[in-house]
């Protein structure tokens, strides 16, 4: 008599929508990011220039909705509004960092393209 064995999944990686613990989220998250910025025009110029756009519906003179993911956004915010959300100091990123942020590039040839594009803006 033949007995079935249930296969078991031995990846720890999770697959896409799973979570490490395997439960899948009850609807995709979106990330929204809120920086401060001391110069909110040169700040879109800089990231416009890698290629990223702006939702003009959420663009203002106080802050910038930048693109970043289909689910991911980067709210680029003048350093007086952004201290309307918090108590706490903006960080002098001339003396400490503020944060690391980091974004994927579909290959290395992508990372060559933005490099130039980055370094003088």
């Amino acid at each position: 008599m033949a007995t079935a064995q249930s296969q078991t999944r031995t990846s720890t990686t999770p697959t896409q929508g799973e979570t490490r613990t395997g439960a899948r989220p009850a609807r995709p998250r979106k990330l929204f990011l809120n920086l401060p910025v001391r110069d909110l025009k040169r700040s879109m110029d800089f990231f416009g220039k890698l290629g990223f756009q702006f939702n003009p519906q959420f663009t203002n003179d106080q802050g910038a909705c930048m693109l970043v993911g289909e689910d991911a956004y980067a709210m680029l915010l003048t350093e007086p509004f952004f201290r309307t959300f918090t108590r706490r100091d903006i960080a002098d990123t001339g003396r400490v960092s503020e944060g690391l942020y980091a974004l994927s590039c579909e290959s290395r040839a992508e990372v060559d393209q933005l490099d130039p594009k980055a370094i003088p803006a």
